[in-house]
């Protein structure tokens, strides 16, 4: 599934995705109170947990819909710009797996060729 939580107090956004929604909210409380970098866990020391609100913005369980549905999330709430939200980067993750599988397998091929024509 695809979340946001929302600061009540200045309104900034952060987008994630995850498959139990209540264990990440606990990591992402357990990861501000070990003083964990990041402006999000920033927030959540300078502002509480209970500052913020959690939504579902969508429930899918396919890997690629959930990485295509956080980043048009990320991009419709401007949360990568630290005016509007917490989120550092748009994700890495913009490609579909199997192209992350095709580029993978085309990588270690070449790599295994460049192994098998070592010379030692």
């Amino acid at each position: 599934m695809v979340y946001a939580a929302r600061n009540k107090v200045d309104s900034k956004v952060y987008v994630g995705q995850t498959r139990n929604l209540e264990k990440r909210k606990s990591r992402h409380k357990s990861r501000a109170q070990r003083d964990e970098r990041g402006a999000f866990y920033g927030a959540i020391r300078e502002h509480g947990f209970q500052a913020f609100e959690w939504a579902v913005l969508s429930d899918t369980s396919d890997q690629n819909e959930m990485n295509r549905q956080e980043h048009e999330s990320i991009l419709k709430f401007k949360a990568n710009n630290p005016r509007y939200g917490y989120n550092k980067n748009l994700p890495w993750f913009t490609v579909s797996q199997e192209e992350v599988n095709e580029a993978m397998a085309v990588a270690l091929a070449g790599l295994a060729e460049r192994v098998n024509n070592a010379r030692f």
